[in-house]
């Protein structure tokens, strides 16, 4: 099944198989995909905002340029998907599967990695963690780093926070660190 630039907002599309398909451009806002079958489909730009994809498969998937703004990808298997340059800003990935996953230029501002796996195989040069206004790019061994940290949860965050500002501040990447610093980044 094709979905090419089709409009899915709000439908219930939990438990459907959209597997090999090709969808770029369709719009699922506020879309419930929950169980959601994704495996190697093509979902370049697509709109995901405010949608829900929890424990959706989505083994060697094409997110390229997609929107998932405020998405839940819980516990969602995105091994070796690509999300390249994806808007990611918000989104909660709490427990999903980021094994080899292509996370190269996206932007993470916000995002919620609480429990994620396989991060320390993602290829994530160029991940922006900044805000809109002020990108911040971060390369290499920071990129990882800074996923690593995330993934720890709000409540390690919020113990090294509190330790990186009484010492004045992160060697690493001072930026970076501000950022998992944020009220933003701690969701209950």
């Amino acid at each position: 099944m094709n979905l090419i630039d089709c409009e899915l907002s709000g439908c219930d599309l939990s438990g459907t198989d959209l597997a090999y398909g090709h969808h770029a451009l369709s719009r699922f806002r506020r879309a419930n995909l929950t169980g959601a079958q994704l495996l190697k489909a093509k979902f370049s730009d697509a709109d995901f905002s405010d949608a829900v994809l929890i424990d959706a498969k989505a083994l060697r998937t094409d997110f390229q340029e997609a929107n998932f703004q405020r998405a839940d990808l819980s516990g969602m298997d995105l091994i070796r998907a690509s999300l390249a340059n994806a808007n990611l800003r918000h989104a909660r990935l709490r427990g999903a599967d980021l094994d080899e996953a292509w996370l190269e230029g996206a932007k993470l501002y916000g995002a919620d990695f609480s429990g994620a796996r396989g991060l320390a195989a993602v290829h994530a040069d160029g991940i922006d963690v900044g805000p809109d206004d002020q990108p911040d790019i971060l390369r290499g061994e920071a990129a990882h780093a800074w996923l690593l940290r995330a993934a720890e949860g709000p409540r390690a965050r919020s113990a090294r926070c509190a330790t990186i500002r009484v010492r004045g501040g992160c060697a690493l990447h001072g930026a970076a660190c501000a950022a998992l610093c944020r009220p933003t980044h701690v969701t209950s």
